[in-house]
């Protein structure tokens, strides 16, 4: 019975729109758990977690059920509207239950003189976040292989979709099986990975902000390498874009055309 009674509550929660169980649905639910004999409160009977059930909002949703699909459809309903950084945020500390990490940082880079002071700043600052994402992704997968890494890079894409009739440009090898994925993703720090692309979404949103407000009319196209990394800057004009190895690219305007691949890479960010 109290199976049956769960299987109500995640009815319930996937058939809700918002963040919050309103007194009539509380009521019904409560009223539900009478039929069978139960009361909200028994929804909080110990329960023994399956096998690698180890994310925070798992353990939550088995000693609180109601609580937790509260807090999953307040995710749910904050993905229209809140940015990029708020829901990695969320997923760090409210699904996986985890700290967040120190980053270290190199010294500011420099570069890209030829730009105006209000475009040169926040792009560069965007490149020292992109270049320390960078070396915690180095960390987090220094027990992989460079040829184990390619694996991961062309599978996990393919399992996503999981319809072989959709096929990505760049896999070129056999595509690992799950287990064989979920095998190599198990010597990975994902936590590690999480926690930089939080901070990473964090310093776009600044940067982007703060190009708006620039008051500079930059014109024409800037191939700079900083830091070792490839970055592409163009003005207001009408450009085409066919860089292949572009870490960063930043446009500030105009009817552009994206040929290239941009922002891809193995083992960087």
């Amino acid at each position: 019975m109290r199976r049956a009674a769960s299987s109500i509550l995640v009815l319930c929660a996937c058939a809700a729109s918002f963040g919050q169980f309103s007194s009539s649905e509380r009521k019904g639910i409560a009223d539900a758990l009478y039929v069978g004999n139960l009361k909200v409160e028994d929804l909080g009977y110990a329960k023994r977690p399956y096998a690698g059930g180890g994310y925070g909002i798992v353990r939550d949703g088995l000693n609180k059920p109601l609580e937790t699909s509260e807090t999953l459809m307040g995710l749910h309903a904050s993905a229209g509207y809140a940015s990029v950084s708020t829901l990695l945020t969320a997923l760090i500390a409210g699904v996986y239950d985890e700290p967040w990490l120190a980053i270290q940082h190199d010294p500011p880079m420099s570069g890209l003189d030829d730009l105006p002071d209000d475009l040169r700043r926040p792009i560069l600052g965007l490149a020292n976040w992109i270049n320390s994402a960078n070396n915690e992704i180095k960390h987090a997968t220094e027990r992989l292989t460079p040829e184990e890494k390619r694996a991961l890079i062309e599978s996990l894409p393919e399992l996503a979709v999981a319809d072989p009739s959709v096929r990505f440009s760049y896999v070129h090898g056999t595509v690992l099986t799950p287990e064989e994925a979920k095998s190599l993703l198990a010597k990975v720090d994902l936590a590690r990975i999480r926690s930089a692309a939080a901070r990473l979404a964090e310093a776009i949103e600044r940067a982007i902000e703060q190009l708006k407000v620039a008051k500079s009319d930059f014109k024409g196209v800037i191939r700079e390498r900083v830091g070792g990394m490839p970055i592409v800057v163009a003005g207001t004009e009408d450009d085409v874009h066919t860089d292949t190895d572009a870490v960063l690219t930043v446009d500030l305007g105009g009817n552009d055309t994206y040929k290239g691949r941009h922002g891809a890479g193995v083992g960087y960010t």
